[in-house]
């Protein structure tokens, strides 16, 4: 294990969202934080402690010896969305009133899209621009041994006062560099979570949804990983901790329906469809018959589609590239095989009237 980095999933901050939505919300195994601990572990650095704030919410009381067992120089990373940024600010204070030394560093979509927003923190020091994962392991490495990282690629700083966005990284455009997903890292955990089995068979999406947060990451490339890599940590979900249902965690699971398509077959020729069923996302455009039949054979009990509005001229407006019927008939054709249909609907949409949202409710 690392003796000098943490990695926080912050908590959902109490005040900032809605306590019915807090009471629905499930317990996702936290993936960029584990596929951070992973890629640090699989570069040789070992993994880091990891603090998922889900489970083990870090009371006042605890942080300072959570903070203090680690090696100086200490390092402490956190992923952050903007449901989570209020406490990620609240535990950089605390942190930094235990070590001010202590370099801290946020990524993930937030951090990545406001990046300005985030350094007006003094207790912040690092921004991690993009995927994290190569800009991580070269900051952890430069820290760790006091040298100079303030040209570290994907890294938002402050020098002199003034806040400096260094050149993005270069996407990693072969997945399968990326180390296998540490299960084995949260398994202590198994139980808490409400969904263990999550998979990402692809990053990136090449639509231009003007709502998505996506193209911040990856711009517009789609990438996947090879059928081979995502077969074996099914495997390792269904025979190591007998999970009986994965979830797909990709944007859009269908978009090359080649490959797609392969892996359904891979899953049906390895006998996993018998042993696990699979969720994923769609776009409605990129459903036909042959897919929908093929995700049935290989066991897909669920496909999500984001409906996002029941209005065509709002449909146009947020740049989705589809209708609302095709979106619809999407999800009256995976009915019709057999496969629950569920969809995300978005409130608030610039020129939305309530006369839209109704239509919207109707239409779901």
């Amino acid at each position: 294990m690392s003796n000098n980095v943490l990695l926080i999933n912050p908590a959902i901050h109490q005040a900032s969202q809605n306590k019915v939505i807090n009471a629905v919300i499930s317990k996702t195994i936290p993936t960029s934080i584990g596929i951070l601990a992973g890629y640090l572990r699989g570069a040789g650095i070992g993994p880091p402690r990891l603090v998922d704030e889900q489970i083990d919410f870090i009371k006042k009381e605890e942080l300072e010896k959570k903070i203090l067992v680690l090696q100086p120089p200490r390092i402490i990373g956190m992923s952050v969305l903007t449901i989570n940024s209020k406490r990620a600010y609240m535990l950089a204070d605390a942190i930094k009133a235990i070590d001010p030394k202590a370099t801290i560093i946020l990524g993930g979509i937030h951090p990545t899209v406001v990046p300005d927003e985030v350094l007006k923190n003094k207790n912040i020091d690092v921004v991690v621009r993009g995927e994290g994962e190569k800009t991580l392991k070269e900051l952890v490495d430069l820290i760790t041994n006091d040298k100079d990282y303030s040209q570290v690629q994907g890294i938002s700083i402050r020098r002199n006062g003034n806040i400096i966005h260094n050149l993005d990284r270069p996407l990693i455009m072969e997945l399968d560099e990326i180390p296998a997903y540490p299960f084995d890292l949260f398994e202590k955990n198994l139980e808490q979570y409400s969904n263990f089995g999550a998979v990402f068979t692809s990053r990136g999406c090449p639509y231009k949804c003007i709502f998505c947060s996506s193209r911040s990451v990856s711009g517009k490339r789609y990438r996947y990983f090879s059928v081979d890599r995502v077969l074996s940590e099914i495997k390792i979900l269904v025979d190591k901790y007998h999970i009986k249902s994965i979830m797909f965690l990709d944007d859009n699971i269908a978009v090359n329906q080649k490959y797609f398509t392969s892996l359904l077959d891979a899953i049906i020729a390895a006998d996993l469809h018998r042993k696990v069923n699979f969720t994923g996302s769609m776009r409605g455009d990129n459903v036909n018959h042959k897919i929908l039949e093929k995700a049935k054979a290989a066991n897909f009990m669920m496909i999500a589609f984001g409906l996002e509005t029941g209005s065509e001229s709002l449909m146009k407006l947020i740049g989705k590239g589809e209708t609302v019927e095709q979106v619809a008939e999407a999800i009256r054709m995976t009915d019709q095989k057999g496969i629950a249909a569920a969809t995300t609907i978005i409130f608030g949409l610039p020129t939305e009237t309530r006369k839209d949202r109704w239509d919207a409710i109707k239409l779901v």
